[in-house]
């Protein structure tokens, strides 16, 4: 419900602080809390929206995102095996 330009400008070199209302949006979209979305943490919540993730693996995230479900039910899986693998 934002305009790409205006969130641009909050995205951009200059990033310009959201008025309230558009920050709750952002931050619901993103599914995170307004103070994370400035602040960038959120000492109350434990969710796992929160936790801070390296470069390397928000690029898989988004490279991930891009790929169709079925292909990342697969991958899913496959991720889990390896993970419980390493594990034992």
């Amino acid at each position: 419900g934002i305009i790409k330009g205006t969130l641009d400008n909050y995205l951009g070199i200059r990033a310009s602080i959201p008025p309230a209302d558009i920050a709750v949006k952002i931050a619901r979209a993103l599914n995170v809390s307004v103070e994370y979305l400035v602040t960038g943490k959120d000492e109350k919540s434990k969710s796992p929206a929160f936790i801070q993730i390296n470069p390397e693996t928000k690029s898989i995230l988004t490279d991930l995102d891009s790929i169709p479900q079925n292909i990342q039910k697969t991958i899913k899986n496959l991720i889990h095996q390896t993970a419980e693998s390493l594990q034992n």
